[in-house]
């Protein structure tokens, strides 16, 4: 686990990143990319992994992190699935908006609760190695 200005970055399963955003905090460009080098730290950056992002309560990012998130696509590539847990309303409203703006292929769905999350992103994880042991056999 690494500890961030604002939260902590995890690896769970060796494939599933987790990040625990602090609440009450104003998320900013300068927050995310510590969060991508401490997940690169804790990883290999060129493999694919799962994502689990929970935002403490009251905590939103900033106008500028915002459209960052809804343009950048760079880690699209390294993300089998993205799993995002709010608490409030107005995070839900934020979080649906950004996310119609990447226009992802990545699956990714929205939680209130984290247990919710990890359920679904395993869920995810066994369809994909399921899928992956098809695959390597044909």
């Amino acid at each position: 686990m690494t500890q961030c200005q604002i939260g902590k970055v995890a690896l769970i399963d060796n494939d599933i990143i987790m990040v625990d955003i602090e609440s009450g905090t104003e998320i900013g460009i300068e927050h995310i990319y510590e969060f991508q080098n401490a997940a690169i730290d804790l990883v290999n950056a060129h493999k694919k992994l799962y994502s689990i992002v929970s935002y403490g309560a009251y905590s939103m990012p900033t106008k500028e992190a915002r459209e960052f998130c809804g343009r950048d696509r760079f880690n699209d590539k390294y993300i089998l699935g993205r799993a995002i847990v709010v608490h409030g309303l107005g995070q839900m409203i934020i979080t649906r908006h950004t996310l119609k703006q990447r226009k992802s292929k990545v699956p990714t769905r929205i939680f209130s609760d984290a247990k919710n999350a990890k359920i679904w992103v395993n869920n995810l994880r066994s369809k994909n190695n399921d899928y992956q042991l098809i695959h390597d056999v044909i």
